[in-house]
């Protein structure tokens, strides 16, 4: 009798033991998984209730066609020709302005540019207040909230070259 309880406790310590091991390897795949999925993240979110906006003279170079910025519910895309620029693209740092008879006029961008672009943007939505106007004339920089006064999310990828402030 008292073998039979020896072999029956045994073998319940090898079935919690092999449940154990069970757990763990979900545990550790979950743990590998989510490592993985978030260095692969490549992209920055952030929130306040006022924000101001700087495209850096030094780095304007990096923005290319298709890079882009999201502001709450809006997705701002940097575009090479200006005749795809839209509601909701601004110019890349070097852009397309003008195409006749075969020949192309290109043309970079400043800060002031990339500033008033974004702006214009902003402002078609109806949903911000800007607080610093005649900055963005004179470096760029905007700098605004929401009329609502929610908190103003922005995403944007870690290599765009872009100064954000609270």
């Amino acid at each position: 009798m008292i073998t039979e309880l020896i072999k029956t406790q045994k073998l319940r310590n090898f079935q919690l033991l092999d449940m154990l091991k069970k757990q763990l390897k979900t545990i550790i795949t979950l743990v590998t998984l989510s490592l993985v999925f978030s260095c692969t993240n490549n992209t920055i979110k952030k929130s306040n209730n006022i924000i101001s906006i700087n495209y850096p003279e030094s780095n304007l170079f990096k923005i290319k066609d298709g890079n882009w910025i999201i502001i709450d519910d809006i997705k701002v895309t940097h575009k090479n020709n200006i005749e795809k620029v839209n509601n909701f693209s601004i110019p890349s740092y070097s852009f397309t302005s003008l195409k006749v008879e075969g020949k192309t006029l290109t043309e970079k961008a400043n800060t002031i540019d990339m500033g008033m672009h974004l702006y214009n943007v902003l402002k078609h939505s109806n949903k911000y207040i800007f607080h610093n106007k005649a900055e963005i004339l004179i470096n760029g920089k905007i700098t605004f909230s929401r009329k609502d006064k929610k908190k103003i999310l922005i995403e944007y990828k870690k290599n765009y070259p872009v100064n954000i402030s609270f």
